[in-house]
């Protein structure tokens, strides 16, 4: 595995955050725990939408459905992330010292 196949992923990411965090002015790439918490923080707005929805609230039906398919994509590119991530483990440990 090289590099290279995460590079969609992490420029994915960074369109998303939109902010790359840096020491001693090196950027060290997009904040993934602020990813992580925005990506919660729209879970649960999207859950209140819904609530709000089935009891008879003032909200489309279209309104919820684009809702729930912006954090579908949002929990799948997580979990693509994670499966990156884990793959670059397993590659690292199983290289020779």
């Amino acid at each position: 595995m090289s590099i290279d196949s995460i590079r969609p992923v992490y420029s994915a990411m960074s369109e998303i955050i939109g902010n790359e965090t840096s020491v001693n002015g090196l950027s060290n790439g997009p904040d993934f725990t602020q990813f992580l918490d925005n990506v919660s923080q729209e879970t649960i707005r999207v859950e209140g939408l819904v609530e709000e929805f089935v009891r008879g609230g003032d909200i489309e039906l279209h309104t919820v459905m684009i809702e729930m398919q912006n954090i579908k994509l949002k929990l799948q590119a997580v979990t693509e992330l994670r499966n990156k991530v884990v793959e670059a483990y397993q590659e690292v440990m199983r290289m020779q010292v």
